[in-house]
C-alpha cells in the first residue's frame, strides 16, 4: 500500500540528511517533507570536527562541545604552525537535537523505515520502496544514506581511503606538540625510524580535560587503505616515544571512508546529498562544515523546483546543479588532482608539502580545505604552494602534472561539463 504522498522525501538521517531536512523546514514550512531512517534519532557514531566560523555561519555554534583557539600543525623538524582559526569538536547529540527541532518546527515527518529502491509512479512522482512492502510517493527524492548510497547509482571508480584509529583516554604526559592544546596534524615520524616512508600517518589530537585526550592516528589517504592494526600500533608507538602513558581507554573509534569517488550522474530521478553525492573533500576528507553551508542553497533549489516544475526528471536535474554547480565540479577536479598527487608521496615529501601549504595565508588554506572555492581561486592557491615548495617537492608535483593525474587538470579547464 502506498503511504501518504510527500513533496520531498529524504532517505538517511545522518548529519547530511538531517541538515537538509532542517534547511527545508526553514525554507519551505508549507511543503510536506518525509525523513526516512531505520530509527530516530539516528545514531552518529563518528567524531566530527569543524572550524568554528563554519558552525557560526550555519547558526549552530552552540553545538560546539570544545573550542580550541590555537590549533597547530607539526610537519617535522620545523616549528609547529599555529593556525589562526578556531576549531571545534562537535557535540553530536546537541547538533542532532538542534536540527531535529528545526525540522519539526517545519513540516518534516520522521519515518522509521529503510529505503530499498524506487520506481516511477508517473511523470511527476516516484514511489520509494521500503522493507515490509512499505512505499512512499514523492515529487522529489534525496539520497543522503552515505558513501554506499541506497537509491543512487554511482560510477565505478578507484578511490583512495582515509582511515583512522582513535581513542578517548586519560593519559599521563602531553602528546600534543608545542604549547597548543589541539593539533590538526602532527606528521612527526622520528619514532618510526626506517618505517617512516611507508604508509605516512599523522596524529590528530585534542585535549579535553586535564588528563583526558582524544587521540587519533590517521592515514590522510591511501590506496589500498592502511590497516587498522598498523594505525593502532603507530599510535601506541607514538605515545611511548613522546613519554605518554595511556592510563585508561574510555572509548575507541575506527574511521574509514572513500575519497575521490566519481560523482553520481545527473541523469537520475533521485538527487544525492552529503557523502552520497560525493561531497567529501577529495584531498582532505572534510565535509561536515561545508555541507552545513551548502544545505541552505540546495534546500532553496529543491523547494523552488517542487513548486515550479512538473516532471521528476526536470526537478532532479535542477536540484543536482544546485548540489554540484559547474564551477564546483571544476574545482573538484582540481582537488582530485591534489588527491592523486598526495597518494604517492613518501613521508618526507608529504611533510614538505604541508610545510608549504600552511605557509599560505589563512584565507587561502581555508578556501582550499573547504572545497568551496572557485576554480580560479583554487588553481591560484595550488600555484602558490608550488612556489613555496622545496625543489624535490616541485619536481614531484611537475612529474605528476604530466602523468595520468593531469586528466583532472584538463577537466577543470573545461566549463559546463558534468
Amino acid at each position: 500500500m502506498i503511504e501518504p504522498t510527500y513533496d520531498i522525501l529524504i532517505a538517511g538521517a545522518g548529519p547530511s540528511g538531517l541538515a537538509l531536512s532542517a534547511a527545508l523546514a526553514d525554507r519551505a514550512p508549507d511543503l510536506r517533507i518525509g525523513l526516512l531512517s531505520p530509527r530516530h534519532p539516528a545514531p552518529w557514531p563518528n567524531t566530527y570536527g569543524a572550524w568554528l566560523d563554519e558552525l557560526e555561519a550555519a547558526d549552530e555554534a552552540d553545538c560546539a562541545d570544545y573550542i580550541w583557539h590555537d590549533p597547530n600543525v607539526a610537519t617535522g623538524e620545523h616549528r609547529p604552525h599555529r593556525l589562526d582559526r578556531e576549531y571545534a569538536l562537535i557535540d553530536n547529540d546537541a547538533l542532532r537535537a538542534s536540527m531535529r527541532e528545526r525540522a519539526r518546527a517545519g513540516n518534516v515527518e520522521e519515518i522509521s523505515a529503510v529505503a530499498t529502491g524506487y520506481q516511477r509512479s508517473s511523470e511527476e512522482t516516484l514511489v520509494v520502496r521500503g522493507r515490509g512492502e512499505r512505499t512512499w510517493e514523492a515529487t522529489l527524492v534525496f539520497d543522503a544514506t552515505g558513501h554506499r548510497p541506497t537509491l543512487l547509482k554511482t560510477p565505478q571508480g578507484d578511490p583512495g581511503y582515509q582511515r583512522a584509529w582513535g581513542i578517548v583516554a586519560d593519559v599521563t604526559g602531553d602528546p600534543i606538540p608545542g604549547d597548543s592544546r589541539m593539533t590538526l596534524m602532527d606528521y612527526r615520524s622520528d619514532y618510526l625510524a626506517g618505517d617512516a616512508d611507508r604508509e605516512p600517518t599523522f596524529l590528530y589530537a585534542m585535549q579535553l580535560d586535564d588528563q583526558r585526550y582524544f587521540l587519533e592516528e590517521t592515514s590522510l589517504v591511501a590506496r589500498p587503505p592502511v590497516e587498522f592494526d598498523t594505525l593502532e600500533e603507530r599510535l601506541n608507538r607514538r605515545m611511548t616515544a613522546r613519554g605518554v602513558t595511556v592510563d585508561r581507554v574510555i572509548e575507541t573509534e575506527r574511521v574509514s571512508f572513500p575519497m575521490g569517488q566519481p560523482l553520481p550522474t545527473s541523469d537520475q530521478p533521485v538527487v544525492g546529498f552529503g557523502a552520497a553525492a560525493g561531497m567529501v573533500h577529495p584531498a582532505t576528507g572534510y565535509m561536515v562544515g561545508p555541507m552545513l553551508g551548502r544545505a541552505d542553497r540546495v534546500a532553496g533549489a529543491a523547494a523552488d523546483s517542487v513548486r515550479r516544475l512538473s516532471s521528476v526528471d526536470r526537478r532532479a536535474t535542477r536540484v543536482w546543479t544546485s548540489v554540484w554547480p559547474s564551477e564546483l565540479r571544476r574545482t573538484r577536479h582540481l582537488l582530485s588532482f591534489g588527491l592523486e598527487t598526495l597518494l604517492g608521496l613518501e613521508a618526507d615529501v608529504l611533510r614538505d608539502f604541508f610545510e608549504a601549504f600552511f605557509q599560505l595565508d589563512r584565507t587561502d588554506w581555508g578556501v582550499y580545505m573547504s572545497g568551496e572555492g572557485s576554480p580560479a581561486a583554487t588553481a591560484r592557491i595550488m600555484a602558490t604552494v608550488f612556489r613555496h615548495a622545496s625543489i624535490g617537492l616541485r619536481g614531484e608535483l611537475l612529474r605528476r602534472a604530466l602523468s595520468r593525474e593531469a586528466y583532472h587538470l584538463v577537466r577543470a579547464l573545461i566549463p559546463n561539463r558534468q
